[in-house]
């Protein structure tokens, strides 16, 4: 089952290890593989992001991670007008 998309995270957990684990190239240890790389990272932050949430709403409550969330959001929101342009080249 491949889903084809550049990127795993708005999918569950099970088709990211589906993806992973059809990887042809996933014992290739000792290079580079972006896809394989990606996929693996993915899996990693969505781990990290379920801790994290659930530590922040054992500490803050409901209302303040959801505060925490959404400046996380707006951070990441005002970081896209420092991302530059394409250039187009004119032939």
């Amino acid at each position: 089952m491949l889903i084809a998309s550049p990127s795993s995270s708005p999918v569950v957990l099970t088709t990211m290890y589906c993806e992973l684990m059809t990887e042809p190239q996933l014992f290739h240890f000792y290079r580079f593989v972006i896809s394989r790389d990606h996929k693996i990272i993915a899996i990693i932050a969505l781990f990290l992001g379920a801790l994290s949430g659930r530590s922040l709403l054992d500490k803050f409550g409901s209302v303040g991670a959801l505060g925490v969330g959404t400046g996380v959001r707006l951070i990441i929101t005002l970081w896209w007008f420092f991302v530059p342009a394409i250039k187009i080249l004119e032939n």
